[in-house]
């Protein structure tokens, strides 16, 4: 069985991109949840065995706010980013990715 795989990522290029190289790879690929709050949702619904998660999200809540709920619930995530400083990447180690 391949593991279930949630991308949350804001730009659809870049998601649909890491759809296609998961897919092929063998990986089902849940859904592309786009805000915090899509992802919560889909999470809710069907729980994935890892997400891939964008720091930077539209919105007020950003990929570290959702990397604690993802913490709480016990669901793995791994960061996804093009723009990191060093205060972004320490508030992002606290959530142990």
């Amino acid at each position: 069985m391949s593991k279930s795989i949630l991308i949350v990522e804001d730009e659809l290029v870049v998601a649909n991109d890491i759809r296609l190289t998961l897919e092929r790879a063998g990986y089902t690929v849940l859904g592309i949840a786009r805000s915090y709050h899509s992802a919560m949702d889909m999470v809710s619904l069907t729980p994935p065995d890892l997400i891939l998660l964008d720091i930077f999200l539209k919105g007020d809540l950003t990929g570290i706010d959702l990397a604690a709920q993802l913490n709480k619930k016990d669901i793995p995530f791994v960061y996804l980013s093009a723009n990191c400083n060093a205060s972004v990447l320490e508030m992002a180690k606290v959530t142990q990715p």
